[in-house]
């Protein structure tokens, strides 16, 4: 009901803060090609740690068996939004960036739909 609808805004508050990084003035990861490269790696890093979360709470019988197509498909989102940012960053930025954004739009949608499964069994998700 109603917690879990808290529960779905306050995460996506959280992501959308940590998906705006961007929005800030913040340096970029050494080794990143631009400002964007560098947030789109935070946001994989934000990504990973989510889907492991639910998949450790999967296992332990903490999600329902309702939620397996929702995570399987942030894993799938999430491998094809990671070869898009390695074509981003090995061509220098000079390619893919529109692809790239949106896998990590998409990506975000498949990460937010595993919390719709059962938000408070989810915790723990680190923050960059």
């Amino acid at each position: 009901g109603e917690k879990v609808k808290q529960q779905i805004k306050y995460f996506s508050l959280i992501l959308l803060l940590g998906l705006c990084a961007c929005a800030k003035n913040v340096a970029p990861r050494p080794g990143a090609v631009t400002q964007f490269d560098s947030d789109a790696y935070d946001t994989l890093l934000v990504a990973s740690a989510a889907i492991d979360s639910a998949k450790e709470s999967y296992a332990a019988g903490k999600l329902p068996i309702s939620s397996k197509p929702a995570i399987n498909a942030a894993i799938r989102v999430y491998n094809e939004a990671q070869g898009a940012w390695h074509v981003y960053h090995d061509s220098h930025g000079e390619v893919g960036a529109a692809a790239l954004s949106r896998y990590i739009a998409t990506l975000t949608e498949s990460i937010a739909e595993i919390f719709r499964h059962n938000p408070p069994a989810l915790t723990g998700v680190p923050l960059h």
